[in-house]
């Protein structure tokens, strides 16, 4: 028997030191230089430099926030998959 589909998205956020977090998450949105972004499940293939707050909507309404520390911070999304380098 097939599996579901996969219906959200993996994060994982990484400071200079530590992973800070991991988990499922519904989307993300961000500050990059052309603007405020979403990312939601099956967004395309997206590398960007990011700024400020970034918020986390988690399965079941849960939100989070991450700061970017350095001034910037990179993002990475492939396959439903978020990296973020914060």
């Amino acid at each position: 028997m097939a599996s579901p589909p996969h219906t959200n998205l993996s994060l994982r956020v990484l400071s200079q030191t530590d992973e800070v977090w991991q988990g499922e998450v519904e989307s993300i949105t961000g500050l990059n230089a052309k603007g405020p972004f979403d990312v939601l499940q099956d967004h395309g293939n997206f590398i960007a430099l990011i700024y400020g707050q970034i918020t986390v909507r988690e399965p079941g309404g849960n939100q989070r926030e991450f700061t970017v520390t350095q001034g910037r911070g990179v993002v990475m999304v492939r396959q439903n998959k978020i990296l973020m380098f914060i």
